[in-house]
């Protein structure tokens, strides 16, 4: 069981010996946390990239404008490898173009290009594109590594909840609901109706006041005593399932800052720190002794006629 932003800040305050002055929030020590969070996430990523490796299908009809899939840039950091017919038991592998310069070098017909059928990918900001656009067509994986997703209290959301509606309608008095919150997922509680009770992402927001969620099997009734809580989008509620062994280097890190900022001693905290990561890389040997993955590139010369 991972831990979760309210242990997180029990943790923090405790070794940085804040307990419970009121000098940082709780949404300010969990920022701090994240920022330690973050250098161990990078510093995994450096080791071994494939430590959070995740993926996203999709398909391309094929043609000028049409070889294009605009990657999740909210939650991808980089690409991995981009892999053709995914479904089937032997999926194929298309390299990665050498430079954007070549992409218009490509051959613009199948034959002889071996299993990829001549087709290259390039990350082109934040749009994917398949070379040559005639060849396209077809369903991918696109394997990546993404971006940490930051540890975030969640909190209730501005207005009072008013009412249930059906088909995930869900009624505010005094709300403040934008569309920056459509992803967001709320978790509703104490309703009288069990079906209304859960965590569901908002889908759609018609007004300040007004939202559909996903939850579709939701049953009319006025909210009474029922409770909600907003998890913001690509945020947490608890520590990343694979940094889990080692929370206590973010929260450390989190600690330092704090005393820090007070002008407080922090030399004990500082070689706990320096042997924990100590230890995170001695643990972490292992896997990161195989060669990191680079992507699939061109390796034929351009003089022979050949490329595929």
């Amino acid at each position: 069981m991972t831990t979760t932003a309210a242990q997180i800040v029990a943790n923090v305050r405790r070794l940085s010996s804040l307990f419970n002055n009121n000098l940082l929030s709780d949404t300010q020590i969990v920022t701090l946390f994240n920022d330690g969070a973050t250098e161990l996430y990078d510093w995994m990523v450096g080791q071994f990239e494939t430590w959070f490796l995740t993926s996203v299908d999709f398909s391309l009809s094929g043609g000028v404008g049409q070889n294009i899939f605009p990657m999740p840039m909210d939650k991808l950091l980089k690409d991995n490898t981009l892999e053709l017919s995914p479904t089937n038991n032997t999926p194929i592998n298309i390299p990665r173009l050498g430079s954007w310069g070549d992409r218009n070098r490509i051959g613009q017909t199948a034959g002889g290009f071996g299993l990829c059928g001549g087709r290259r990918y390039y990350p082109a900001g934040s749009n994917l594109m398949v070379f040559p656009p005639n060849l396209a067509a077809g369903s991918y994986r696109l394997w990546y590594t993404p971006k940490y997703i930051p540890v975030v209290l969640a909190v209730a959301p501005t207005g009072t909840l008013t009412a249930f509606g059906a088909a995930g309608s869900v009624t505010f008095t005094g709300g403040a609901v934008t569309s920056a919150n459509i992803g967001d997922t709320l978790t509703f509680a104490g309703a009288t109706t069990s079906a209304n009770n859960g965590s569901w992402a908002i889908l759609l927001v018609t007004d300040a006041n007004n939202i559909v969620t996903t939850n579709v099997a939701s049953v009319s009734e006025v909210a009474g005593a029922a409770t909600v809580v907003d998890q913001p989008v690509n945020t947490t509620p608890n520590f990343n399932t694979v940094m889990e062994p080692w929370v206590l280097y973010p929260e450390i890190h989190a600690a330092i800052s704090i005393r820090t900022s007070r002008q407080k001693d922090t030399s004990d905290l500082q070689p706990k720190l320096a042997q924990l990561k100590q230890r995170i890389e001695t643990a972490t040997a292992n896997r990161t002794e195989e060669v990191s993955q680079s992507p699939l590139r061109d390796l034929q010369t351009w003089g022979n006629g050949y490329y595929g």
